[in-house]
């Protein structure tokens, strides 16, 4: 009994944290301003992965430099050139945040960890 009530409130905790994560997304590219940004360099872990450093310009004429919140695996992912251009939406109260417009990776990574949320919920379920 124990075991499954873990397994669902794992599933819980995934499903929750992929529609605060959907959630945050949203707002950004709902109230965010929009401009265009350009890669200016690799950020590395050390676990070996990597984001880009992306270089805009906000509404004041400030330019920031800031990391994207994806990381990638040197294996599995696809460096861009230097100078890649991408259109950015950062949030207006803090201008270092900000999302890519149009990463589809990202929407399919929060959506597959939702739905392994809810097979984790209903295995747990199953099982009691």
């Amino acid at each position: 009994m124990f075991d499954k009530c873990i397994i669902c409130a794992i599933g819980l905790i995934m499903l929750v944290t992929g529609f605060i994560m959907t959630r945050k997304r949203i707002s950004i590219l709902k109230y965010g301003i929009s401009t265009s940004a350009k890669i200016v360099d690799y950020e590395m872990k050390l676990d070996n992965s990597w984001c880009f450093i992306y270089e805009y310009k906000i509404q004041n004429g400030q330019r920031i430099n800031a990391a994207s919140s994806s990381y990638y695996r040197k294996a599995l992912g696809r460096k861009k050139k230097l100078g890649t251009s991408a259109v950015i939406v950062y949030n207006r109260d803090n201008p270092r945040e900000f999302v890519l417009k149009y990463d589809w990776g990202m929407l399919f990574g929060i959506t597959g960890f939702m739905l392994g949320g809810i097979l984790f919920i209903l295995i747990g379920i199953i099982l009691a």
